[in-house]
Order: structure tokens, then C-alpha cells, then sequence
């Protein structure tokens, strides 16, 4: 039988996270399909780590801050007092973290297609 300890599954979702981050952005934003693989990846590796120091833990979480950070820029989420406030929030649980910063993730796109027309 196999047997994974801890340390290999947390391996494997972290590699997971990385693939579907990866293979999402790709196909849905023109700056990370022209980007080489390995660079996405490395980015996506710092997002990963810097939210992890955040305090976000979930893919969901993860996930909707990579997003934030690959389309709007890594400086514009971190700075974003909204943002800010999110992650200060250390007692909050991590599915509504995640739901916050997809919220506000929308509003900023709402906002930014506002101003473009």
C-alpha cells in the first residue's frame, strides 16, 4: 500500500496549485500566454510564497490573490487598503478571505471596464 506522509501531499497540492494557476492564466490573460513557462512559473511561485507569509493557506484564497496580482499588478493588490484590511483579518476563515478578495477582485474589474468606456 502507499503511504505519503505530510510533508509529500502538501508537495503535491502545492504542485497542483502551481499547474492550475498556471494553465488557467495562460489561457485566459494575454500577458501570461506571452510570457515562457518558466517565468510564469516563477512568478507564480513568489505569489504563492508571499501569500502563504499573508496568512492565505486555502487554493481558493491562493488563487484569487495570484489572479488579482497577475491582472491588476502585484504592487496595486498589496497596496490596496481593502486588500490590506482583508488580510489583516487573521481570524477570518480562509473560504471568506477567499470570497473578499474575489469580490473585490470583481468590483476593481467592474471599475476599471467603467472607466475604459
Amino acid at each position: 500500500m502507499l503511504e505519503f506522509d505530510r510533508k509529500q501531499m502538501s508537495s503535491i497540492g502545492q504542485q497542483h496549485l502551481l499547474q492550475s494557476l498556471q494553465g488557467f492564466l495562460t489561457l485566459h490573460l494575454p500577458q501570461a500566454s506571452q510570457m515562457p513557462p518558466a517565468q510564469l512559473r516563477t512568478t507564480l511561485d513568489t505569489l504563492i510564497g508571499e501569500c502563504r507569509t499573508l496568512g492565505l493557506s486555502s487554493q481558493r484564497a491562493i488563487a484569487a490573490y495570484a489572479l488579482a496580482a497577475c491582472t491588476l499588478g502585484t504592487a496595486t493588490v498589496r497596496d490596496d487598503p481593502t486588500v490590506q484590511h482583508i488580510l489583516a483579518q487573521r481570524d477570518l476563515p480562509q473560504a471568506y478571505k477567499a470570497l473578499l478578495l474575489q469580490t473585490w477582485l470583481a468590483r476593481m474589474g467592474a471599475e476599471l471596464a467603467r472607466l475604459r468606456s
